[in-house]
């Protein structure tokens, strides 16, 4: 082997090792920037705004190898905002979400995925009030300055699976079983 075949294979090997390399790491949550909110329909035709003030992110995730990736989000639902005192004090109950018995509802991813240019999919196990349902979560990410990510994305759920609206609140022609959850997470430069 001559001289320049034996450098082209020493760059094609480190060429292999460094793009075997690429570790997604994680990336910290800017709370107090990031949003997860929920829309719900009262008598089947007025939506309803709320959201979930307190949560936190797990996030590890690198365009580069988004299969590497991985996402655990958990939501505080005592801390729910429906938009009215009433509202959050009956979500609360244990018709409801049960906050004092399942006072966090989390995801937990088991794959990423590339779905398209930016588009990718979370997928993996979804917990409400002691319930847990295989869920698919589509999202895309942005470049921020400085290296961050934002991460935005929607799934809709039947809350009726997970329990949530029993009893009298189980009659969806009063709310309805789908409610889409909407996120909006700005995360770090990767550690």
């Amino acid at each position: 082997m001559n001289v320049s075949m034996r450098v082209l294979a020493v760059i094609l090997v480190a060429q292999g090792l460094v793009a075997g390399a690429v570790q997604a790491q994680a990336r910290a949550l800017d709370t107090g920037k990031s949003r997860v909110a929920f829309v719900y329909t009262v008598e089947r035709k007025i939506a309803v705004e709320g959201r979930f003030p307190k949560f936190g992110a797990h996030v590890v995730f690198d365009e580069r190898a988004p299969d590497k990736g991985s996402v655990r989000l958990d939501i505080d639902v005592g801390a729910i905002d429906t938009g009215s005192a009433e509202g959050d004090t009956e979500a609360k109950r244990p018709a409801w979400f049960d906050a004092p018995k399942f006072a966090t509802a989390s995801f937990v991813s088991t794959a990423v995925r590339r779905a398209g240019e930016r588009r990718y999919e979370a997928l993996g196990r979804l917990t409400i009030k002691g319930a847990t349902r295989e869920a698919s979560i589509p999202f895309t990410v942005a470049p921020l300055p400085g290296g961050g990510l934002r991460a935005q994305g929607s799934l809709t759920i039947k809350r009726l699976a997970f329990g949530v609206g029993t009893g009298l609140w189980a009659d969806t022609s009063q709310i309805a079983d789908e409610v889409e959850v909407k996120f909006d997470l700005l995360l770090g430069p990767s550690k």
